[in-house]
């Protein structure tokens, strides 16, 4: 089974990335697992990557409610890099909201896959991992 080279979780919520991680780890479908607690240290990694012609994440699990840099604001400060970044990188929201306004900002972004309700589960992230192997 080909792997998934690396997905991120960006969540302010340390119980919440360790459940995450723990799933994507049981999964077996990822070689590499990288945990942000909030939006600016995975944007400022995600820049220094594409400065330094390092390979992105494939995936990326992205809180909404976060401080610092929240969600939203991760994915304006993204799509200003966004043609800079040379491969396949998809990014899901994955948040507790069930806030129309969040659901409906998450569908007209181009940028963002897809909505998923916390907490996530086995069946999802293999779902996800298959989405991006076929796409």
């Amino acid at each position: 089974m080909d792997k998934i080279k690396e997905v991120w979780i960006v969540d302010d919520d340390h119980i919440f990335r360790l459940f995450l991680k723990t799933i994507l780890v049981k999964s077996e479908e990822f070689e590499i697992i990288n945990a942000f607690e909030n939006g600016l240290l995975a944007i400022d990694e995600l820049k220094s990557r594409i400065k330094s012609n390092t390979m992105p994440p494939s995936i990326i699990f992205l809180d909404i409610n976060m401080p610092i840099l929240n969600g939203w604001e991760f994915m304006e400060a993204y799509a200003e890099i966004k043609d800079a970044v040379k491969s396949k990188l998809e990014i899901y929201i994955s948040s507790s909201s069930i806030d129309k306004y969040d659901l409906d900002k998450a569908k007209n972004d181009g940028n963002i896959k897809d909505f998923l309700t916390k907490p996530l589960k086995l069946d999802t992230v293999k779902m996800v991992a298959q989405n991006y192997k076929d796409s």
